[in-house]
């Protein structure tokens, strides 16, 4: 039986397709045109068969892909819990970035030495994101920190460049712009930004909105001058130097930081020195935690208050629980969290060793899970940096021991002292206070030794003098 002859009229049909926002194809022509036979009495068309897909998924001819159209990323929001976790579990070294679902553009940026609130936002279309600051975190909460984003980003956007090629590569318009802009560059490498940044933004907060365009040599100096605090004044000159001196080398401004003048009288240098006296009374107070803890290692080792609110379980080499074996002890405190930008390796007392089994089982009391172990700062990294409320702690310890008048770095110049006056040979008191060079440079040049024997009998020698002044085994 032969076939039916059948009539078909060949048909064409044009569809639009936009092209995916997030995938732009090249060379891709939205006009899809599909053919297809249909006959003239009628009667339901051949079934159409796709053509195998030869060059991928998303080729131009075969996209949209089949199946519902991807939803664009979305971000959930920040929660105290979140952002205080992260923090806590965060490596030495490491920096986190964590944004806000909440608040677009809400970024919490945390680094060794700060954690900031920033505002990444896009004032114009087609320029590039800016970054701006917001704050420091925990002093601006999560709540306060999305108003002040909200309000900064409609500011933000309100606001004209002062020029286009300002605007275009994004440069830094004002003074606290720049200071925000070194801080995360060449700033985020020195241990002491905090404070330097703290010191700048106090003594200059009335040009801090000033644009760099209008900010001339004169007014910097006239508000230095005018600054109550000469001392403060003194380091605001020595910390803004090297963040001007940066940029005006990339072309951000045009004044020449190294006529900066410091107030008269400011740089005094401090010879403040407890007393026995006055040890006397501060090591009766002290106790072996919190703050009280770290005066006393600040005291047994002579190191700087970063240095030993900074450090991490895994730096030591205790040699046994609770001080045994205390002979072996060793701190060795990595090159980044120097002043010196070099490893610096110190020798424990026996009564050293004692104090931090004490810091250190209160810190696994306090952490059930067991959390304080290798890897986790002494006291969960409380006490360092801006949340240390170290200038709280110091004023109520003067009314507790009734003292007055020293400052916490006098600990590291009374101990070198204590040594000076029981014999320690000068290079070995040099080596104690972590200093670079011991003898002189040609010297250093050739004899490297750290005198790590000699070092380890000062340490006990300074402990030995501590108990001796309260009549005591331990303090």
């Amino acid at each position: 039986m032969g076939l039916e002859p059948t009539t078909y009229c060949l048909e064409v049909i044009v569809r639009k397709i936009p092209a995916p926002r997030d995938q732009p194809l090249p060379n891709c022509n939205p006009t899809v045109m599909c053919y297809f036979s249909r006959p003239l009495d009628n009667r339901p068309p051949p079934p159409y068969h796709e053509p195998p897909r030869r060059f991928g998924p998303q080729h131009p001819r075969f996209w949209p892909p089949a199946g519902p159209t991807p939803l664009p990323k979305t971000l959930p929001p920040l929660t105290i819990a979140e952002i205080n976790a992260a923090i806590r579990t965060r490596l030495p070294a490491q920096r986190l970035e964590l944004r806000d679902g909440a608040c677009p553009g809400l970024v919490l940026r945390a680094g060794p030495t700060s954690t900031l609130w920033t505002l990444q936002v896009r004032t114009a279309p087609g320029q590039p994101r800016r970054r701006y600051e917001i704050g420091p975190y925990p002093q601006i909460t999560l709540a306060v920190a999305r108003r002040l984003a909200a309000h900064k980003r409609d500011e933000a956007k309100s606001y004209p460049s002062s020029s286009p090629s300002d605007s275009s590569s994004g440069s830094p318009l004002t003074l606290s712009e720049l200071v925000a802009t070194y801080g995360s560059t060449n700033g985020s490498l020195q241990p002491s930004w905090y404070d330097a940044d703290k010191r700048i933004r106090h003594v200059l907060a009335a040009l801090l909105a000033t644009p760099l365009a209008r900010l001339t040599l004169p007014t910097l100096q006239r508000t230095i001058d005018a600054h109550p605090s000469r001392s403060s004044a003194a380091a605001c000159v020595r910390y803004v130097r090297p963040v001007l001196r940066w940029g005006r080398k990339r072309g951000y401004l045009s004044l020449d930081a190294r006529d900066l003048e410091q107030p008269k009288r400011s740089n005094v240098v401090r010879e403040r020195v407890l007393s026995d006296d006055e040890l006397r009374a501060v090591l009766t107070e002290l106790t072996h935690a919190g703050h009280d803890a770290a005066v006393r290692i600040m005291l047994l080792t002579a190191c700087r208050r970063e240095e030993i609110c900074g450090a991490r379980w895994d730096e030591f080499a205790l040699g046994g629980a609770h001080g045994e074996g205390g002979e072996a002890a060793l701190w060795t405190i990595p090159r980044e969290r120097t002043k010196q930008k070099r490893a610096h390796v110190v020798p424990l007392s026996s009564e050293a060793v004692r104090v931090l089994g004490l810091v250190r089982e209160q810190d696994v009391r306090e952490h059930t899970e067991g959390r304080a172990c290798q890897g986790v700062r002494l006291w969960d990294g409380r006490l360092a940096g801006r949340n240390g409320n170290w200038d709280r702690y110091q004023k109520k310890l003067f009314e507790r021991t009734d003292t007055a008048g020293w400052h916490r770095h006098d600990l590291r110049r009374t101990a070198a002292t204590i040594l000076g006056r029981s014999g320690v040979a000068p290079h070995i008191v040099e080596v104690v206070l972590g200093h670079t060079t011991a003898h002189s440079r040609i010297a250093s040049v050739y004899n490297k030794s750290r005198y790590q024997k000699e070092h380890r009998d000062a340490m006990e020698l300074l402990a030995r003098y501590y108990c001796k002044l309260l009549s005591l085994r331990n303090i």
